[in-house]
């Protein structure tokens, strides 16, 4: 029997999304809490650490010579080689 219907989330869940009570009760704010909210995936990532010029990663402390942040995401992963048997 599943127990997908009786699920709770967990607390930090239920704390980060009550957190946006204040954005949708203010005006101002509640026309950007979409964008908010939406769900980042690593495409999306990447792209945005790309467009991070240089100014900005003195500022969060990193050495732009040394390193951008797109360089910080792993973007190929080494597999090892299959392995092939002969077939008799």
């Amino acid at each position: 029997m599943s127990t997908a219907a009786r699920a709770v989330p967990p607390g930090e869940k239920m704390a980060f999304e009550q957190s946006f009570e204040e954005g949708k009760r203010n005006h101002n704010l509640y026309k950007y809490l979409k964008n908010a909210m939406d769900n980042l995936n690593r495409l999306i990532v990447l792209n945005m650490f790309k467009h991070i010029i240089a100014i900005y990663c003195e500022l969060s402390g990193m050495n732009p010579q040394e390193g951008l942040p797109e360089m910080f995401l792993w973007q190929l992963l080494n597999a090892p080689p299959i392995c092939i048997t002969s077939v008799r």
